[in-house]
């Protein structure tokens, strides 16, 4: 069973306590018990604990440690809310900013009436943007938007209509926590890795 095959396993040796941990015999249950059902490849994690850094991996084909990459896909929207409180906390924004404030100034955004979309907008899915740029009709299923450049993003936005009013209800949008990343890194200065590594 999965069980009898599980190659979880703590890469740093000098923490035999962690390993005996009750918690983690039951990451590992879980892990195992997820596998027997799924298709991934292999589990990473980190655990902090009383000062050390603790690295458990499993994996059934292939080696994996600490150093291994990773895509985090929407895990990503968390590190960005997170860059927004941050900034917000700091004053260097504030939720209620219109996002055509943080545009070059040769660029536009879509509206609905004389309402405008906001950071907060961006950040609760409730700016009225579609879940992704509706003329990307192919793309590498491993990297979506891998081809997708801040030009035709910025050009979307100049000619999008949006279907009803910022705020009024709510839809995810990868598009718009996406430009909320760049809007974020711009009002900085910087790149959204730097900024995230500055938070």
């Amino acid at each position: 069973n999965a069980s009898e095959t599980s190659a979880f396993r703590d890469v740093q040796e000098s923490s035999p306590e962690l390993e005996s941990a009750e918690f983690v015999t039951k990451i590992k249950e879980v892990v195992d018990a997820y596998h027997a059902d799924s298709w991934f490849h292999s589990v990473s994690m980190a655990i902090y604990d009383k000062g050390q850094t603790h690295y458990l991996n499993w994996s059934p084909k292939a080696t994996v440690n600490e150093n291994s990459l990773y895509e985090i896909g929407s895990l990503s929207k968390t590190f960005t809310g997170l860059i927004l409180a941050s900034m917000v906390n700091d004053g260097i924004v504030h939720l209620d900013t219109p996002i055509k404030d943080l545009l070059p100034k040769s660029s536009s955004v879509p509206k609905n009436g004389g309402d405008h979309i906001t950071l907060e907008h961006l950040g609760t899915h409730f700016s009225a943007l579609p879940r992704i740029d509706p003329r990307i009709t192919s793309y590498d299923p491993n990297d979506p938007y891998a081809h997708y450049t801040l030009d035709l993003l910025y050009d979307f936005l100049a000619s999008y209509s949006l279907p009803y009013s910022p705020g009024e209800r709510f839809a995810y949008s990868n598009l718009g926590f996406g430009l909320l990343g760049q809007f974020l890194a711009v009002k900085e200065g910087i790149t959204f890795q730097k900024l995230l590594e500055k938070v």
